[in-house]
């Protein structure tokens, strides 16, 4: 934010009233505002002698209200179940990774979600209730039938993922964390058809994908062989 665009901000906020002011702050509805303005906010009600009250859950406020239903072509990331198994199977989950980033990142660009992409996907576990539901959302305000339980399924998706902390070859089950992700895909796959029916759906196996595949291949030959034969290795 340029100084400009920064004086005409704190020119806005300071015509609110103090009531005012701290209802915007407390709801922290930070995607409804330009970056700096809860900074402004902040500094504004100190001056007015208010103490800034507690804030709703960013996380919360970001999600809540928020509408869908504007054109925005195919959403979210459209991929068939099968590539999804194959890939997130064969590369340990790091596709899964991949798969949170590009939804966050539609999400970024097309709906202006105030959110870091890469972040979002490298720390998929702490923000799936988020996606989740926000898929859910989209469907139903688009009136597309969807199965997904967003509760359920981040709590499945979540302890699939911290089953790695078991013993040999129990730890395994982590590498199956992909199938609460399938129900979220067929409900974009199904947006995808009712809002996009001309749309690729990726299905295609490229050379990186073919790459991490046989990497992921060998990986799980060498863990096989040191399951059936674990004196092999002292």
């Amino acid at each position: 934010m340029d100084k400009m665009e920064e004086g005409q901000l704190r020119s806005t906020l300071r015509q609110k009233t103090k009531q005012e002011l701290q209802d915007i702050w407390v709801e922290n509805k930070r995607h409804e505002w330009p970056e700096g303005a809860f900074h402004i906010i902040k500094e504004e009600l100190i001056a007015k002698g208010v103490k800034p009250p507690a804030q709703k859950n960013p996380e919360e406020s970001m999600l809540k209200g928020r509408d869908y239903r504007k054109d925005v072509g195919q959403p979210f990331f459209a991929v068939t179940p099968k590539k999804l198994i194959v890939m997130a199977f064969f590369t340990w989950g790091f596709y899964e990774i991949y798969w949170f980033y590009r939804n966050w990142k539609f999400l970024k660009e097309k709906h202006d979600f105030k959110v870091s992409p890469l972040a979002r996907g490298i720390f998929g576990p702490f923000f799936c209730y988020s996606l989740f539901k926000i898929v859910r959302e989209y469907s139903e305000q688009h009136q597309v039938k969807t199965d997904i339980r967003e509760g359920v399924l981040a709590t499945c998706y979540i302890l699939m993922i911290i089953t790695y902390k078991l013993p040999s070859p129990f730890d395994l089950i982590s590498s199956f964390s992909f199938i609460p992700l399938l129900t979220v895909q067929r409900g974009i796959n199904n947006l995808g058809q009712r809002l996009s029916p001309q749309a690729q759906v990726d299905s295609r196996f490229n050379g990186w994908n073919i790459f991490g595949i046989v990497i992921g291949s060998l990986l799980w030959i060498l863990v096989i062989l040191g399951i059936m034969f674990p004196e092999t290795g002292k």
